[in-house]
């Protein structure tokens, strides 16, 4: 459904934010056209405190300010009970970028 929801959005306009709902952790990149990657379709998502931009090349979601996540690791990160199910989502995905970061 998310694939299909930025294919109908790419004739429309070239941003396209997701808020507050949970979304796959990468996005195969077979799936946008030449079209939506030449036109720099920006594609963001924010599950909870965290805005996270999709590269379009690969499928991944990415973070503007890597730093920010290497600061939060350097202190106790946890996931609890008493998270929202948007903020441990938002969580698992810091951890995912952080983890396959270069």
């Amino acid at each position: 459904m998310t694939i299909n929801t930025i294919c109908f959005q790419r004739t429309l306009t070239a941003f396209i934010r997701f808020e507050g709902c949970r979304l796959p952790v990468s996005v195969s990149s077979l799936s946008f056209t030449k079209t939506m990657i030449s036109r720099a379709i920006n594609v963001s998502w924010c599950p909870f405190d965290s805005v996270f931009h999709l590269d379009l090349q690969t499928g991944l979601w990415e973070v503007d300010d890597f730093e920010a996540i290497r600061d939060s690791f350097s202190q106790t990160f946890s996931i609890n009970d008493n998270d929202t199910g948007l903020q441990q989502r938002s969580k698992v995905q810091l951890l995912y970028i952080a983890a396959n970061h270069d």
